[in-house]
């Protein structure tokens, strides 16, 4: 009986029962074919982990960017294409799976999820699509993960590439790809302009947006052809003096630019704007400098200082780090939307306008010093920033502090400030590097404040990071750090030159860590300590713990001192309730000094004078420091060390009596009044210390303006920190006659070179404070001797002609007025006015006034963008206004926090410095209860949490030390 036979003489339940059987058989034959087909990727897993780290996989890195960005600055929209060459390594001998791939998207941007597409290629150049099965935005990190459908098996030969499209809005922000608007001739215009730095690149361009994966980026621009200026970081591509039409539209064109180096995607940026430039090249046209702006402040020269000012930086550095600029151009370009002094991105820097333009014919002389300042602090990073990158944000004080450090070396070695004839200035080599170093000594020592060098994983917090401890006290420490490793213990330009040399040479075009830069330091380091302590051992208990040491010394022998150290908090009793320290607040402190033996000491005319031998005060230990029967002491050799000192009353007596003969330059004088002052309110020794330190600086010959410059700011912040009201009238008593005896006889300047206008603006500087203080200094020689305020006063016919008597006379004219509402109004009508710089300094004036509704009115134009630009508004406040009317400040924060934080939002930066400012102001304990009430739930605004906690600590200082 055949098959057919059998199954017709079934019967139904025989036949369905066998039917079922076959079916069972066929899927089960169908599974087995699928697993064995798909082995490998029967269940792919996706690890969510890969989100929740706040740090990207550092083995899945790209090598370029190849991105189209069209910029609609009328339409106030953007889009872009892209795609990233990607390498993942493959440990050896073990096999690796991908299911995912991580970066970095911000929420703003709206990715296109359909036409994404990963490739793969393999060695033999061959391309396979790898498929995107789902695509996820996560917030929380500004992630964007591509999860694929089966494994990405990594072979560790082929290149893989990420294609997206995208696009955005172009808002009135800070940070990202933004807008910017300004007024030209009566015109309201608008440009796009970028700040990626630290975590916004990903706002215009999905990335690998940390500071490690560095790549190389082609990019090309779209933009409407009335936008003459379109830039990014590299040349236009070459033989491009134009960018051709896109797509055969006769009002569109496309700018393609060369290969950029190897860098950080922070660095990159782009403008497009209705700018001109003013442009010159190098010798040997190896480098193009432009200096870009309106057509207007072209026109006027506005950008000319500005330029030269780049032409002599770089040929500085290309000298002093051995390596020349690697780039074939650098645009300094200048923006009027920018919350920041500037940005260093490589090849194309941008500025606040007043950090860049000047225009000299209404604007004073003194704002070239600060233009040279930001010029040569972000041309410093173009080497130590840009083509060495710290690996992660806890180095960014090295970041900040070596371009600090290194503006004050090129400032003092351009022709601004150097004399014809002369490498550098002594004269600011001194001032800049004592500024800094004030400032850094002021801000840290609070319990309040933070290491150097810190742990950053929220991202939300990091604009806190650049502050005095990151550049001014960053530029302090390797200032110290210079002095030690100087072989000849002479100034800048030793072994720490050197070795900076070679870590960029070994570094370039890569990341670093500190410890990284401590380690080839230790090359060129030959140690003094006789204990082979090293560079790292040394450094780290600077820069991985807060505050710094005062000095105690006593003499135990006519040959001998015993020095000790301890930490140094404003506040005594303080520190205990502060982080624990990995060195327990105890520091490596290099010891050099002055010494002074007396010709005759019955009957002394002058003293041997000799410098110290470098030594060290180490952790948990004492120095025994041999003085060979020196009659007078000053340690802190030329204050480049980071600690004050704390004399025992008779080595005080002792050099105050030697004071004159010892031959000590304006920094180190000045670092002795500051001193006085901070250990006075700290409650170690006597205000009464300070006169006397006053009388004797007053029977110096030599008070010219290199000492003055240098010492005058010490002398006011002496002053401000006197507590007791006599002990203030008997120093300022003191003050008068130093600055009598160095007014002389002449008050206007008669030469107009930049020193000499800047000796006399320091003059009618010191006259408006004296007039303040109601002691009015004369000037002019015998019967002829005048109130130096009628003097400045009696300007007023000059003051349109030149614009250096502008900041004197218009204060002087507010402070003499019985009714100040009239003038002040005059002066209110030239702020509105003016450009930005002189904005700057006219809003010091306007804040001296004594009128309550004035005051109210400044306060009120600080959140009216057509008054007071909206980046500058919280600047005025905590740096203008709050300086003399600090009570109208505190209640409007208080009383309209919420109107204020919503309309500085997106001014993280600004914000928080601003609360920090005016909280730190206060000096009583119902002022504290105040604030202390509003902000008592910071969480609700974490970007300005830091700042206030810091101010509070201030203010805690303040409250405690008046009350005794």
């Amino acid at each position: 009986m055949g098959l057919v036979d059998k199954l017709n003489n079934m019967n139904a339940s025989t036949k369905r029962v066998l039917l079922i059987i076959v079916i069972l058989l066929l899927v089960l034959t169908i599974t087995i074919v699928t697993v064995l087909a798909t082995k490998d990727n029967s269940k792919v897993v996706y690890d969510k982990g890969d989100w929740e780290n706040s740090r990207l996989n550092p083995t899945i890195r790209p090598t370029n960017y190849n991105i189209t960005l069209t910029i609609d600055v009328d339409g106030k929209v953007f889009s872009g294409h892209e795609k990233i060459k990607i390498v993942i390594d493959k440990p050896a001998n073990e096999e690796r799976r991908i299911s995912q791939l991580v970066l970095h998207k911000a929420p703003s941007l709206l990715v296109n999820n359909d036409t994404a597409k990963f490739v793969v290629v393999n060695q033999e150049g061959e391309e396979k699509e790898h498929k995107i099965t789902r695509t996820i935005s996560w917030s929380i990190n500004s992630y964007i993960i591509f999860q694929f459908k089966d494994y990405l098996k990594v072979d560790g030969t082929s290149t893989y590439y990420l294609e997206l499209e995208w696009k955005g809005d172009l808002e009135m922000t800070f940070s990202g790809l933004y807008l910017s608007k300004y007024t030209e001739n009566d015109v309201e215009k608008y440009l796009a302009s970028t700040q990626f730095q630290a975590d916004s690149c990903r706002k215009a361009i999905p990335s690998f947006d940390e500071p490690e994966f560095k790549a190389t980026f082609d990019i090309q621009i779209i933009a409407n052809k009335k936008f003459t200026y379109v830039a990014s970081n590299a040349a236009l591509k070459s033989n491009a003096d134009t960018c051709p039409d896109f797509n055969g539209r006769d009002d569109w064109k496309i700018c393609s630019f060369e290969t950029t180096e190897k860098m950080s995607p922070y660095l990159l940026a782009f403008v497009v704007a209705q700018y001109e430039c003013a442009e010159k090249y190098s010798e040997g046209k190896k480098v193009l400098h432009r200096v870009c702006g309106t057509p207007t402040q072209i026109d006027k020269g506005a950008g000319n200082f500005s330029l030269s000012q780049s032409m002599e930086f770089i040929k500085y550095f290309n000298t002093y780090y051995d390596e020349d600029y690697p780039l074939s151009k650098i645009d300094h370009v200048a923006v009027p939307a920018f919350q920041a002094g500037a940005m260093e991105n490589w090849g194309l820097i941008i500025y606040r306008t007043s950090a860049l333009m000047f225009d000299p014919k209404t604007e004073p002389t003194t704002n070239k010093f600060h233009i040279n300042l930001v010029v040569g602090h972000e041309l410093a990073h173009q080497w130590f920033g840009n083509l060495v990158t710290m690996r992660w944000w806890n180095d960014v004080w090295l970041n900040e502090g070596f371009a600090t450090f290194a503006q004050g070396l090129g400032s003092a070695a351009t022709s601004l400030l150097a004399k014809e004839g002369e490498t550098s200035s002594p004269t600011y080599d001194n001032f800049l590097f004592s500024a800094d170093q004030l400032k850094a000594f002021s801000w840290d020592c609070f319990t309040s404040s933070r290491p150097a060098s810190v742990n950053v994983t929220d991202m939300s917090a990091f604009h806190d990071l650049f502050d005095v401890i990151a550049y001014q006290k960053g530029s302090s420490l390797l200032q110290q750090l210079d002095l030690v490793m100087s072989k000849d213990n002479e100034k800048q330009g030793g072994s720490l030159q050197e070795g900076i040399k070679q870590y960029l040479n070994e570094k370039k075009f890569g990341n670093a860590e500190q410890s990284e830069l401590w380690r080839i330091l230790d090359g060129e380091y030959e140690s003094k300590s006789g204990g082979n302590l090293t560079i790292e051992d040394m450094m780290n208990t600077w820069t991985l713990q807060m505050n710094y040491p005062v000095v105690m010394v006593t003499r135990v022998s006519q040959t001998q001192l015993m020095l000790v150290q301890k930490r140094f908090v404003l506040m005594a009793g303080s520190g205990e309730d502060t982080p624990n320290s990995p060195y327990q607040y105890e520091w490596y402190v290099p010891i050099m000094g002055r010494t002074c033996t007396l010709d005759d000491r019955n009957n002394p005319t002058k003293c041997a004078s000799d410098v110290t031998t470098l030594q060290w005060i180490r952790p948990f230990h004492t120095l025994k420091m041999g003085v060979t029967d020196a009659d007078a002491v000053f340690l802190n050799y030329d204050a480049r060390s980071f600690y004050l000192t704390l004399y025992s009353e008779e080595l005080w007596t002792a050099l105050m009596a030697n004071l004159g003969r010892m031959g000590l330059n304006g920094r180190e004088l000045q670092l002795l009044m500051f001193e006085c002052g901070m250990l006075a309110q700290a409650g170690y020794q006597d205000s009464s210390r300070c006169t006397t330190l006053m009388d004797e600086i007053g029977k110096m010959e030599d008070l010219d303006f290199t000492a003055m410059q240098t010492l005058w700011k010490g002398i006011l912040s002496t002053y401000n920190s006197i507590a007791d009201d006599d002990d203030r009238t008997e120093y300022a008593n003191s003050v008068k006659s130093i600055v009598t005896k160095y007014m002389g006889d002449v008050l206007i300047a008669e030469e107009d070179d930049y020193l000499s206008i800047q000796d006399m603006l320091m003059k009618m500087e010191m006259c408006v404070q004296m007039f303040r203080n109601t002691m009015v200094t004369p000037v002019g020689g015998g019967s002829t001797k005048v109130k130096c305020i009628d003097v400045i006063l009696g300007l007023d016919p000059e003051v349109n002609k030149n614009p250096n008597y502008m900041v004197p006379f218009y204060t002087a004219k507010l402070k003499s007025q019985d009714n100040e509402t009239e003038e002040w109004l005059d002066i209110w009508e030239i702020y509105l006015n003016s450009t930005d710089t002189n904005k700057d300094t006219l809003g010091s004036i306007l804040a001296q006034t004594k009128e309550e509704k004035l005051i109210q009115k400044f306060i009120l134009a600080t959140r009216n963008s057509s008054e007071i630009k909206k980046e500058n508004g919280p600047i005025v406040l905590s740096r203008q206004i709050a300086v003399y009317h600090f009570e109208a400040v505190l209640t409007d924060m208080i009383s309209n926090w919420d109107e204020i934080h919503a309309y500085f939002i997106g001014q993280e930066m600004v914000l928080s410095s601003y609360v920090q400012g005016v909280v730190g102001r206060i000096s009583t304990e119902d002022d504290l209860a105040r604030v202390d009430e509003k902000f008592k739930d910071c969480s609700q605004w974490p970007s300005v949490q830091n700042g206030f906690l810091a101010g509070r600590q201030k203010a805690l200082t303040t409250i405690s030390y008046s009350s005794g």
